[in-house]
């Protein structure tokens, strides 16, 4: 009740859009391009109904930049979201979509080590194939 009071309280203090930086690392095999939309993961989420699944999820954001990090093993991109829908979505807090995650950081703060990651999909923009295949990624906030 705490989380969603204070989700709930963000949303109502902003009065202007505003814009948050992001970091999206794809959750398998795929690419990710500047310009590819984010979607909100849903666990009803068929993924072979990729036009479905966009009229009907929220969209996020768009990525910005995106290639193969050889240190992380993974494809790893910039992405830029609305912090209007993503406080929408976490304030959902669906177990699904929404997970704590442990950072290995230098402090000693138990909070300091934590960010919370979401699930969402990915859409390539350019693509004129309206059923293609979205790809999973998890995202998190950069501050």
């Amino acid at each position: 009740t705490a989380h969603l009071r204070l989700c709930k309280e963000l949303l109502a203090a902003l009065s202007l859009p505003a814009l948050l930086r992001c970091s999206v690392l794809l959750c398998g095999k795929g690419t990710m391009n500047a310009g590819d939309w984010i979607y909100e993961f849903s666990a009803t989420n068929d993924v072979t109904e990729a036009a479905i699944i966009c009229k009907k999820n929220l969209i996020l954001g768009h990525v910005t930049a995106g290639s193969f990090s050889p240190s992380r093993g993974c494809v790893h991109g910039i992405g830029i979201i609305s912090a209007k829908h993503f406080l929408t979505v976490v304030s959902r807090c669906s177990l699904a979509s929404t997970v704590l995650a442990s950072v290995s950081t230098g402090q000693d703060s138990i909070l300091s080590n934590k960010r919370i990651e979401l699930r969402v999909l990915i859409k390539n923009a350019k693509s004129s194939n309206k059923n293609q295949l979205l790809r999973e990624a998890s995202l998190f906030i950069l501050l």
